[in-house]
C-alpha cells in the first residue's frame, strides 16, 4: 500500500467523470449470426460495450499472475468495486492504495483531452463566424 493520495482540485471534475464512467460503461457480450453460417443458428459473440478505455488499461497495469482457462485472456487483481471506492475517496479524504496514483494519472490525461477539446470547439466556432460573417458579406446581408 501506498500513503495517502489525495486530489487535486482541478482533477476533481475529471475523477468525478471516471466515476460516472465506471458506472455507465461495462463490458456487455452478446450472440450475433455469424458471418459465415456453419451450421443452422452459428452464432458468435460481439462486444456491445466495451469497459472505459483507462480503466482497461489500469486492468493491463495490474495483471494476475496465474493461469487462466483461456490463456489469450488477461485475468487482472483489479476489481471494479475496488476502482470504484478508490475514486469515492479520493473525492472525499484521500485513498491509500496502489491504483490511487494511476487513476489520478488517467484523471489528469483525461483533463488534458477535455482542455484540447475545448479550444479545438473555440477555434472552430470562431472559424465558423469567420466564415459565416465573410459569406454574409459575399451575398450582401
Amino acid at each position: 500500500m501506498s500513503g495517502l493520495v489525495t486530489c487535486p482540485t482541478d482533477l476533481r471534475p475529471a475523477v468525478e467523470q471516471m466515476l460516472l464512467d465506471l458506472d455507465l460503461m461495462s463490458l456487455e457480450v452478446g450472440l450475433v449470426p455469424a458471418p459465415e453460417q456453419r451450421h443452422c443458428g452459428h452464432c458468435v459473440r460481439a462486444v456491445w460495450c466495451r469497459n472505459p478505455r483507462w480503466y482497461r488499461q489500469l486492468c493491463e497495469m495490474f495483471p494476475r499472475y496465474r493461469r487462466h482457462r483461456r490463456d489469450r485472456y488477461v485475468d487482472s487483481k483489479v476489481k471494479r468495486a475496488d476502482v470504484r471506492r478508490v475514486l469515492l475517496q479520493l473525492l472525499r479524504e484521500g485513498a491509500r492504495s496502489q491504483f490511487a496514483e494511476p487513476l489520478l494519472a488517467f484523471a489528469a490525461e483525461m483533463r488534458a483531452e477535455a482542455e484540447a477539446a475545448a479550444f479545438d470547439d473555440v477555434a472552430l466556432a470562431s472559424g465558423c463566424a469567420e466564415v459565416r460573417s465573410a459569406a454574409m458579406a459575399v451575398s450582401g446581408f
